[in-house]
Parts: C-alpha cells; structure tokens; sequence
C-alpha cells in the first residue's frame, strides 16, 4: 500500500523453499491473478486481496481475501482438476460506487500547486483517489472533515499531526507537516477539500499563520 505513486504489487500466493529457518532459493508463485489488473494504482482497485493462509486437516489450503470476504480451497485432485487463469472481479455495489462520485467530480476548481503538495506528502499514505487504506489510512473521500468548515480542526491536523485526537479511529499516526509553509498547508487544505469532498477551498495563509502561532509552531 505504501508504494504510491509508484502501482501496486503483490497480490500473489508464493511458495518460498527454506533450509532449516532460512529461505534455500527464490520463491515461486503458487496463485495469482487475484488483483485483477495488469496495474493498480490503489489497493482497492484489486479484484481481491489474499490476506490470510490457513491449513486444513486434509491438507487443503485455505486462502482468504479481504476485499469482498471471499474463501477459496485449494486442494490436491491428482491432475484431475480444472485450471484457470482468469479470476473474475465482483461488480462493485452501489455504495462503493456512490463513495467514489465525490472524488471523480469535484465542482470546485483544482489548484495544480495543492494537487503537487498532496501527491508529494499526503498520497502514499491516503492514495492517489483518496480512498486510504483499509484498517490503516482512513479515506478522505466524502469527508466530513473536510466537507464541514472547521478550519482550527483540519490546520491544527497539518501543523501537529494525529496524536492529540482523541476520538480517532486508526493506530497509525499522521505526522506533523509544520514545516510546510503556511500558504502551502492551506494549497494542500484546499485541493483536499475540493477534490475529495466537494467542499469549498476556503483555508487561507492568514488562517494557517494565525493557528500556528496559537500552537507555538514555527515553520
């Protein structure tokens, strides 16, 4: 997940050979196919996502996904079984589509200097549509965050990063970006609120230099 901008990989079950409690050689892939496409930008693009290995009493392996909770079994049938190389993708619900729609369609223009410092600082933990990842880096599409003008939140977030929030839902802390300049943490603000919650770019410099002198921040 943390390979942005750069595309996903992975999404593979491998084999890899040990002699006593060291690897002997380079692995070698067992399944594939599961993440659906030849490039993936953001992991829940993936068709699938193996996550999970379990052994069964018979020997069988099986293999659990975290994208649509699907289980395969895997099991021995002597050449007698069917091969495919094509793992079909389940069509996306309704909501999963309607999550994306703010994220596709801003109606508040994009500041190209806000797009360069998200994808410099923010994309690889928030991704490149802003969707997050799962049970990591919460999505910031449809945020009420950002969608709700409550400027002391989202500066104070950008200056002191994530501790200080009681109430939050990851274990993973948001560093601080108080190095940023502040006409810098209100471009970045800006693109963020636009972009991924349609909602107004209405952070100033002034609002940023204000708060960060109240928090005793220097640049």
């Amino acid at each position: 997940w943390n390979r942005a901008p750069l595309p996903q990989q992975g999404y593979n079950v491998v084999f890899v050979p040990f002699k006593g409690q060291l690897p002997s050689s380079t692995y070698e892939s067992f399944a594939e196919g599961f993440k659906g496409a030849e490039t993936l930008l953001t992991p829940n693009s993936a068709s699938y996502r193996p996550t999970g290995l379990a052994v069964g009493p018979d020997g069988s392996l099986y293999l659990a996904e975290d994208q649509v909770g699907r289980i395969w079994k895997i099991m021995y049938t002597e050449g007698r079984g069917v091969f495919s190389n094509e793992i079909k993708r389940s069509e996306p619900s309704a909501s999963a589509s309607d999550t994306t729609s703010a994220a596709r369609s801003p109606q508040w223009d994009i500041d190209p200097q806000g797009q360069a410092l998200y994808n410099q600082y923010c994309l690889a933990c928030h991704q490149t549509d802003g969707s997050g990842v799962p049970n990591m880096q919460p999505s910031l599409i449809g945020s009420e965050r950002l969608a709700r003008h409550d400027k002391e939140f989202l500066i104070r977030l950008l200056l002191q990063g994530s501790e200080w929030i009681e109430d939050r839902q990851y274990n993973n802390l948001m560093a601080s970006f108080a190095f940023l300049s502040d006409e810098e943490i209100a471009q970045a603000l800006n693109y963020s609120k636009a972009r991924f919650a349609n909602s107004e770019p209405s952070i100033n410099a002034e609002d940023v230099a204000s708060l960060r002198e109240r928090f005793t921040l220097t640049k």
